[in-house]
C-alpha cells in the first residue's frame, strides 16, 4: 500500500516540477526584471520603449510617473535587443543607483549597462551611482539599457532547475501528506489536547503575558516613541538588497528583511514586536527554571528587560526584529530541552527534539551568533535551579544535570552543525562572503599565550559584574550587592555541596565572555554579551528565591535598587542618543545651507547633484553617560575618524538627496587644498575646487587623506 502510494506521489512530483519549469522557461511568468531606482529634479513622465520589432515606438513602449525625489521604476526584458529609456522629458539631472536584474526575486550576477543616446551631456559613475546629466534645455533626453542575454539565460536555467525540484520535493511531501490525511488529522487532534493541557498544567495565561508585554514596552519605549539613528543605520535605511546579511553569517536576517521589515531603519514595529518576543520568553524561562509565575517572578523581569547591553543592541533597529525572534527561540530550544512533560499521548516524543531544537538553534545563531552563548548560559542557569532546589535529593539532582546537560550540548552541536550547512550553502548562491566575523577571533593569541588571555577575561568580567563606569558609561554600584547576596542565597542552600554549585555558579558567570577567550577581551562589542543580562537576572532570581527571610528582604532591597540604578544609566544614554542625534542634524542642516551659499546659484545647488569631500572629523561629547561601543551616541562626523560615505548617506537620509561622495581617486588629488583651510565653522572652511565642495572639520586627517607611505 504504501508503496503504491509512494510511487504515485514520486510520478505526482515529476510532472508538477516539468510543468512548472515549462511555465518558468518559456513564458513571461519567468522574465528576468530590470530594476532602476533614481531621483529626479523634476517631475512629469518616465518611458521605457521596447525593440522587438527593429523600432522604438509608443506602441511597445511603457510609462511611469516621475516625482522629484526617489522613483523605483522596473519592467520585464522582452527579447535579445537593448531597451530605450527616457527618464524625463525635460532637463534633468538623474542620480540613479547601480541598477540591477531579478528572476524569482533573486538578484543575477548579470550587470546593467548604461549609454547616452539622445540629449545627454554626461553619464559619471561616483561612489557607486551613475549621473545621467542632460543637456541645457533639453526635451526628450535618451539612455539606452543593456544587458547580456546569454548569461541571464545561464542563470534563469540554473534558477528554473532549483525551483523546479524544490516544487518535485514539495508536492512529494503533499501528496504523501494527503494520502495520510485521516492519520494525520486524528494526530493533530490529539496534538491540540496535549497542548491545551500543557498551556494548563503550565499555568500560561494572557494575564501573565500582557503584563509582561507592557513591562517590555516601557523599558523600550524610547525606541518605540523615536527614530533613532545609530551608526550602519543609515546603511540600511539606503540598502535595497539585504544580502549583505548573508555574507555576515546572518542568513535568517536576510529572510526577516526581505519579508516582515524590508525598511529596517525605523521606530515602533521592531521594538514592539521585541517587547513581545522578550515577554513570551520571559514566561518560558520561568517555566524551564522550575517555577511559576508570582509577584518574584514580575520584580525580577526589569532586570533582564532593561538590561544596559539589551539596549545596545536595540540602537540597531536592522538587528531588532532578528533578536527579537532569535531571542524566543532560543529560550524555547532550551524549554524544549529541560522541561519535563506529563504523561499525556504520545504526540510529541523526547526523540522530537532531535529534529526540532537543532532546527530552532540554527535558526536562532542565525540571527544572532551570540545566541549561542544564550543558550548555554540558559542550560547553566538552570542546572544551577537544580542544585539549589533539589536539597533533599542530590543523587537524584545530579544525575539529571548530567543527562540534560549532555543533550544540551548534543542539540547545540547539532544546531550550530546544521547552522554551519545552510550558512556554507546561501553564501555559495548569493555569491556573497565578508571577512566581518573573522575579523573578531584570534586564536592565536589564546595559543600563545592563554594565561594572560584568561587572566584579562577575567578582569574584564570582573568589570562587568561590579557595574564598572568604564564599560557602562556610569557606575552601578549595587551590582556587586547582587553578586554577594546570590552567592549568599546559594551557599544557605547546598549545605554540603557548596563545590558543586559554586563551580557551575562560576561557570554561569563565566559564560556571556565566552566570545571575549576567542576574540580578546577588548575586541568584543557590548552589544554582543546578550547572555549577560541573563546571567544577572538569574542572580536576582536566585537571591530572591531563598528559603532564609532575611536573604529574601535584603535582595529585595538590592534587586529594587539595582533596577533603579540601571534605569538610570540607560535613561543617561537616552539623554546622550538625544543630543548627538540633535548636534549631526544640525551640522548636516548647517553644512549644506553653507554649501548652498559657496555656490552663489541657490536654485541651481538644489536641483543638481553636489560632490563633496569632507577632511578630518567632528568629535561630539556630552556630559551624559555612553556606554563602551555605543552607537547612537556616536556622530556620523566623527565614526571612523571620518567616513565620507557615512556622512553622505546619512546626510542624503535627512532629504539632501542631491550630496555625493567624491570618489578615492579625487579625493587624493584634492588633499593639497585642505592644508591651508581653517576649520568648520569657520569662513572659508567650505569651498568649491573644479566642481567638488571641500569642507574641513578638523586639523587631523581622516583616513583617506593621510600621507601615504
Amino acid at each position: 500500500m504504501m508503496r503504491r502510494i509512494a510511487k504515485r506521489s514520486v510520478l505526482i512530483a515529476l510532472c508538477a516540477a516539468l510543468i512548472v519549469g515549462l511555465l518558468l522557461e518559456f513564458t513571461r511568468m519567468g522574465s528576468p526584471v530590470v530594476r532602476l531606482n533614481f531621483s529626479a529634479n523634476t517631475q512629469g513622465l518616465s518611458q521605457i520603449f521596447f525593440n522587438n520589432d527593429g523600432s522604438y515606438s509608443e506602441e511597445n513602449s511603457k510609462t511611469y510617473r516621475l516625482a522629484t525625489g526617489i522613483t523605483n521604476l522596473s519592467f520585464k526584458i522582452q527579447g535579445d535587443s537593448p531597451v530605450r529609456w527616457d527618464p524625463s522629458q525635460t532637463e534633468a539631472s538623474i542620480i540613479l543607483e547601480r541598477p540591477y536584474i531579478t528572476l524569482f526575486r533573486v538578484k543575477l550576477d548579470t550587470p546593467v549597462k548604461i549609454n547616452a543616446l539622445n540629449q545627454i551631456q554626461s553619464i559619471q559613475e561616483n561612489g557607486g551611482r551613475i549621473i545621467i546629466e542632460s543637456t541645457e534645455r533639453a526635451n526628450d533626453p535618451q539612455v539606452q539599457i543593456s544587458f547580456d542575454t546569454r548569461a541571464i539565460a545561464k542563470e534563469k536555467l540554473n534558477l528554473v532547475l532549483a525551483i523546479s525540484a524544490l516544487v518535485a520535493l514539495t508536492t512529494a511531501l503533499v501528496s504523501l501528506f494527503t494520502s495520510q490525511l485521516s492519520s494525520i488529522s486524528k494526530y493533530l487532534d490529539r496534538v491540540r489536547h496535549h497542548a491545551h493541557e500543557h498551556v494548563r498544567a503550565e499555568r500560561f495565561t494572557l494575564n501573565e503575558f500582557f503584563i509582561l508585554s507592557g513591562m517590555a514596552i516601557t523599558a523600550n519605549i524610547y525606541f518605540i516613541a523615536n527614530l533613532s539613528l545609530s551608526i550602519d543605520d543609515e546603511m540600511g535605511a539606503a540598502r535595497s538588497n539585504p544580502e549583505v546579511w548573508i555574507s555576515q553569517g546572518r542568513w535568517a536576517v536576510y529572510f526577516i528583511e526581505s519579508f516582515l521589515f524590508p525598511q529596517p531603519a525605523i521606530p515602533f514595529a521592531p521594538y514592539i514586536l521585541l517587547s513581545v518576543c522578550i515577554a513570551g520568553s520571559y514566561m518560558l524561562l520561568i517555566r524551564s527554571h522550575g517555577h511559576m509565575p508570582s509577584w518574584k517572578s514580575y520584580f525580577t523581569f526589569p532586570v533582564i528587560a532593561g538590561y544596559p547591553t539589551l539596549w545596545l543592541i536595540s540602537e540597531f533597529s536592522s538587528n531588532v526584529p532578528a533578536l527579537a525572534i532569535g531571542f524566543f527561540l532560543t529560550t524555547l530550544s532550551a524549554y524544549l530541552v529541560f522541561i519535563k512533560h506529563p504523561t499525556p499521548p504520545k504526540v510529541y516524543s523526547t526523540h522530537a527534539n532531535l529534529l526540532v531544537v537543532p532546527l530552532l538553534l540554527a535558526f536562532s545563531i542565525a540571527c544572532y551568533q551570540s545566541l549561542a552563548i544564550l543558550f548555554v548560559s540558559i542550560c547553566l542557569g538552570i542546572n544551577m535551579i537544580k542544585i539549589v532546589s533539589n536539597t533533599n535529593n542530590w543523587k537524584s539532582a545530579t544525575n539529571a544535570i548530567i543527562t540534560d546537560g549532555t543533550k544540551a550540548l548534543i542539540y547545540l552541536g547539532l544546531g550550530i552543525l546544521l547552522y554551519a550547512i545552510i550558512n556554507k550553502a546561501s553564501q555559495h548562491l548569493a555569491n556573497s562572503f565578508s571577512p566581518y566575523l573573522n575579523s573578531f577571533i584570534k586564536l592565536e593569541t589564546l595559543i600563545n599565550s592563554p594565561l594572560s588571555v584568561i587572566t584579562s577575561v577575567i578582569a574584564e568580567a570582573n568589570k562587568f559584574y561590579i557595574g564598572s563606569a568604564s564599560r557602562f558609561g556610569a557606575a552601578i554600584p549595587i551590582s556587586l550587592g547582587l553578586l554577594i547576596i546570590s552567592a549568599l542565597s546559594i551557599l544557605s542552600q547546598v549545605r554540603g555541596r557548596a563545590t558543586p554549585a559554586l563551580l557551575i555558579f562560576t561557570l554561569l558567570l563565566a559564560s556571556p565572555f565566552a566570545l571575549h577567550f576567542l576574540a580578546g577581551p577588548d575586541n568584543v562589542p557590548l552589544r554582543t554579551m546578550i547572555a549577560l543580562g541573563y546571567a544577572t537576572w538569574l542572580m536576582a532570581f536566585i537571591a530572591l528565591t531563598a528559603k532564609n527571610s532575611i536573604i529574601t528582604l535584603l535582595s529585595v532591597l538590592i534587586i529594587g535598587t539595582y533596577q533603579i540604578q540601571s534605569a538610570g544609566v540607560t535613561s543617561q544614554y537616552i539623554a546622550s542618543a538625544k543630543l548627538t542625534q540633535g548636534h549631526d542634524e544640525a551640522l548636516a542642516s548647517s553644512i549644506y545651507q553653507a554649501i548652498i551659499q559657496t555656490s552663489g546659484n541657490e536654485t541651481a545647488s538644489q536641483h543638481t547633484p553636489i560632490v563633496i569631500d569632507v577632511y578630518g572629523h567632528k568629535p561630539f561629547e556630552t556630559l551624559y553617560a555612553k556606554a563602551l561601543t555605543s552607537t547612537t551616541q556616536a556622530s556620523f562626523f566623527d565614526w571612523d575618524n571620518g567616513n565620507l560615505l557615512r556622512i553622505t548617506t546619512y546626510m542624503r537620509l535627512l532629504g539632501f538627496n542631491n550630496i555625493l561622495p567624491a570618489d578615492e581617486k579625487t579625493r587624493q588629488t584634492l588633499t593639497p587644498y585642505f592644508s591651508g583651510m581653517p576649520t568648520w565653522p569657520l569662513p572659508g572652511s567650505i569651498i568649491n575646487v573644479n566642481g567638488t565642495y571641500l569642507i574641513k572639520l578638523s586639523e587631523d586627517a581622516d583616513p583617506a587623506h593621510l600621507p601615504t607611505k
